[in-house]
């Protein structure tokens, strides 16, 4: 069978299985498909889409956070039940450290609730 984007006539070793073809396999090679099928990933990667891409600019954020996670693993920080702005009961996932002091101090933070912590973002 020949290939249509290379034009080369390959056995039928050389395509993939297909169940929707007619003939069983794929229509383009194993070689040509990967390569199309390389190029559309890398056409629809987009780097602003994944969540660590915010802390390639700021290192200092991600170190805090960091820093607050594993004291708290550990046992050094507790975390509170209730938000200390709006005392409101929240669930343990929804509270979350505020470095209200700047990152520098990782330690120095205030637990927020989702609402008050955005509310706190907002007004910088």
């Amino acid at each position: 069978m020949k290939c249509p984007a290379c034009k080369k006539e390959k056995p039928d070793s050389e395509y993939h299985k297909n169940k929707r073809n007619p003939r069983g396999i794929s229509s383009n090679c194993k070689e040509c498909r990967s390569l199309l099928r390389r190029g559309k990933r890398q056409e629809k990667y987009n780097p602003k889409r994944h969540q660590k891409y915010k802390y390639v600019k700021k290192p200092l954020q991600l170190k805090a956070g960091n820093t607050v996670r594993e004291l708290v693993r550990m046992g050094i920080l507790i975390k509170p039940k209730l938000c200390e702005k709006c005392g409101g009961e929240a669930n343990q996932k929804d509270l979350s450290g505020h470095h209200f002091n700047g990152y520098e101090k990782a330690m120095d933070v205030v637990w927020l609730c989702r609402l008050c912590h955005a509310d706190a973002h907002r007004k910088k």
